[in-house]
This record gives structure tokens, C-alpha cells and sequence, in this order.
């Protein structure tokens, strides 16, 4: 992939496009993350909920800028020794170039030595391209949630991977 190097606690990302950068989230945040859930997702959360999750102190929050707008996030919570991915997300123009697996990359390097064994998630049953990205990445398929999304509703494939 890309040449990485860390600049005062960011991660530095080049990718086909050019620079992107992939550092912590913060409130200033909530509002174009909320425009890109409206954008990407049928069951999109509300600034006031993605503002939430950032000032929570159990949860890792980022978001990959490049030239200064942000092109994609990821928020995940900290459940004991496991940490769920709630939403990870990439802008259209930005998908498959890479930030994705950046994304995941952080979380796995924040995740490093801090006793956190599994990283956790659900996808969309019909998400068949989501689902063959995150295999790719070392995840397996653990089990299914019946019914667990609305508009449209649809069974969750539920998916973990070793924290290593």
C-alpha cells in the first residue's frame, strides 16, 4: 500500500489520490460525520449521538481527512477486554482506495497492548461487499442477529477478529 509514518500522534496515509491523514476525533466533528451518516446510511445517527461517542471516554473515534475534509471515520466502543466497531464509513469517491483498511489499522495499533483480545461488529446480511472487506482483514462470521436493522429490516451478520 501506501508509505505510513507517525507525525505527532497522527498516522500520515498516502494513498492514490494523495495525502490522507487519519487522527482522533473530536466534537468539531459531529456535524459533517452526521451529513456523511445521512449520506451512507439508512439508520444514520444524529450529530448529538456522534458527538456523544466522541466525549465518551470508552470508545476510539477517528476520522480521515485528506486536504482537510473528511473522506472517513470510524467509531468504536470498549466493552471490557473487546471493542465494537459501531460504524466505520468512507466517502463514495474515497471507497477502494485503501482508507478503510487505514481505518481499521488505527483502531488494531491503538488496540495494541492494552489487553483488548477480540475487535467486534455487525454488518448488513445484504452487504456482501462489506462482508467480503472485513474477511479480508481477518474477520470471521461468529453468528447471525435476526431482524437487527430497520429500514429495510434485515438479519446482522455478527463478526469478530483477534486483537494481534
Amino acid at each position: 500500500m501506501g508509505m505510513e509514518e507517525i507525525e505527532q500522534g497522527v498516522l500520515k496515509i498516502d494513498v492514490t489520490k494523495g495525502d490522507v491523514f487519519v487522527r482522533d476525533a473530536c466534537v468539531m466533528d459531529g456535524k459533517p460525520l452526521a451529513e456523511m451518516e445521512e449520506q451512507m446510511f439508512a439508520d444514520c445517527w444524529s450529530e448529538k449521538s456522534i458527538s456523544e461517542t466522541i466525549q465518551n471516554p470508552f470508545t476510539y473515534c477517528f476520522v480521515a481527512e485528506k486536504k482537510g475534509e473528511i473522506v472517513g471515520y470510524l467509531l468504536a466502543y470498549i466493552l471490557a477486554d473487546e471493542v465494537e466497531i459501531a460504524r466505520i464509513a468512507v466517502t463514495m469517491e474515497y471507497r477502494r482506495q485503501g482508507i478503510g483498511e487505514q481505518l481499521l489499522r488505527v483502531l488494531r495499533n491503538n488496540c495494541l497492548g492494552k489487553g483488548y483480545t477480540k475487535l467486534l461488529l455487525e454488518v448488513r446480511e445484504s452487504d456482501l461487499i462489506a462482508q467480503a472487506f472485513y474477511q479480508n482483514k481477518g474477520f470471521v462470521v461468529d453468528g447471525v442477529r435476526s431482524s437487527y436493522y430497520h429500514s429495510p429490516m434485515e438479519d446482522a451478520v455478527l463478526m469478530s477478529c483477534q486483537i494481534n
